[in-house]
């Protein structure tokens, strides 16, 4: 067995002289752990590698990513771990990690749709005060966009059959949204009343459990199902409203990949950090801390940052994010108001939706590039340390002319 062990990793896995040792990423103390390996791009199988590392290793290899990752995920103890990240070819590994939703607080579940949702209202305005309207010259009709959350209650009547059941983490439970975090950023973002992009088709990639938490591997493999999905050509985008206990390597990898195949991604700025919800410099963060990603901040009735909402210079728009009605998972009729960068997200995200039903070719450069191009400058109060000063507005989104946010590597 040790002769073939050796035989195929001499033939999956380049030369390299012997490297210092290095620290597993967001390592905790334990027994048994699930960790994300991260392969070098010369690595040119990563079945083989997999097999081969796992066997050598007395791992147990749990999931092998294609498109969102170079590498695969593997349950073993911390010192097997210790051991594989020195075998040549090994880029990382990282102890899985949890994650969750960025809202806050209890939401308030509504017995009667209130009007008008105040977000609607000032995204298609330079200024306040708000004029108790929501105009909008695309639907955001053609183009699919990607829920990675909590799922969607697909039933819901806001979605009018637009809700697809993508990728679901759980083998033992439904698809459908047991928290409500999903549903409302879903309805944020694609509802016909609450909604931005009132037509946009609905994929529900569920990585999150009903306590709002899932692991960061779930969400690689959720974010690898819709590069799958994707055709290329097909405007698309995808909302994360989601950000780790850690900054994550592997999570900020699959956004780049899922960027690189042709989806507009945007991201929350985050409430504070995962153990402390004072505000905080979101380049700290993952996935806010992602440059090719659109990463959204929240703002309030009055246009102040809200308290809670991450600055810094990573954050490229801010939204409205602060009491937030929308669709709720509880009936196909109940609706709540929630406030976190979750909610200001979708707001971005169904503007890009807009921006891609008029320019369905458009690399997600030049939709972030557009989107930001568009924004209402120096109307957010407080906008924090290094926080660039653009608010969201989503009428008559032009091309942005003679630049185009540049792609950077993963």
């Amino acid at each position: 067995m040790f002769i073939r062990v050796v035989s195929i990793l001499a033939l999956s896995l380049p030369i390299a002289a012997a490297t210092p040792r290095r620290v597993i990423l967001n390592a905790s103390a334990g027994g048994s752990a699930r960790y994300i390996i991260a392969l070098d791009d010369d690595v040119v199988d990563v079945s083989i590698a997999a097999d081969a590392l796992t066997q050598k290793h007395h791992a147990r290899l749990t999931h092998q990513f294609v498109r969102a990752l170079h590498g695969f995920t593997a349950e073993m103890t911390a010192p097997e771990a210790a051991a594989l990240l020195n075998e040549p070819g090994v880029k990382y590994i990282e102890q899985d990690s949890m994650g969750g939703g960025g809202s806050i607080g209890e939401p308030a579940v509504l017995d009667v749709q209130r009007s008008p949702v105040w977000g609607l209202d000032r995204i298609d305005q330079r200024d306040l005060p708000l004029n108790q309207t929501y105009v909008y010259n695309q639907t955001g009709a053609g183009v699919t966009a990607y829920v990675l959350d909590s799922g969607i209650n697909a039933s819901h009547n806001d979605f009018g059959g637009r809700v697809r059941s993508g990728f679901n983490f759980s083998t033992t439970l439904p698809p459908s949204d047991c928290n409500g975090h999903g549903t409302h950023v879903a309805g944020i973002l694609g509802g016909s009343q609450h909604g931005v992009a009132k037509e946009v088709s609905l994929v529900s990639l569920r990585v999150l459990d009903c306590q709002n938490r899932g692991f960061v591997s779930d969400m690689v493999k959720g974010i690898e199902w819709a590069i799958n999905d994707h055709q290329s050509g097909q405007p698309a985008v995808m909302n994360i409203s989601i950000y780790t206990d850690s900054p994550s390597a592997s999570f900020d990898a699959a956004i780049n990949a899922a960027i690189a195949g042709g989806i507009t991604v945007c991201v929350i700025a985050g409430n504070g950090t995962a153990n402390n919800g004072v505000a905080t410099d979101a380049c700290t963060i993952s996935p806010a801390r992602v440059s090719n990603a659109i990463t959204v901040s929240a703002t309030n009735i009055l246009d102040s940052r809200s308290s809670f909402a991450n600055f810094g210079p990573c954050v490229d728009l801010f939204a409205p994010g602060e009491q937030i009605e929308s669709d709720w998972y509880s009936s196909n009729t109940a609706t709540a108001i929630d406030s976190g960068t979750s909610m200001a997200a979708p707001h971005v995200t169904g503007a890009a939706a807009l921006y891609l039903q008029n320019y369905p070719s458009a690399f997600p450069s030049t939709v972030a590039a557009a989107l930001i191009e568009a924004a209402s400058v120096n109307k957010v109060q407080n906008a924090g340390l290094s926080s660039p000063n653009r608010l969201l507005f989503t009428v008559d989104t032009e091309p942005p002319p003679l630049r185009r946010r540049a792609v950077k590597s993963p």
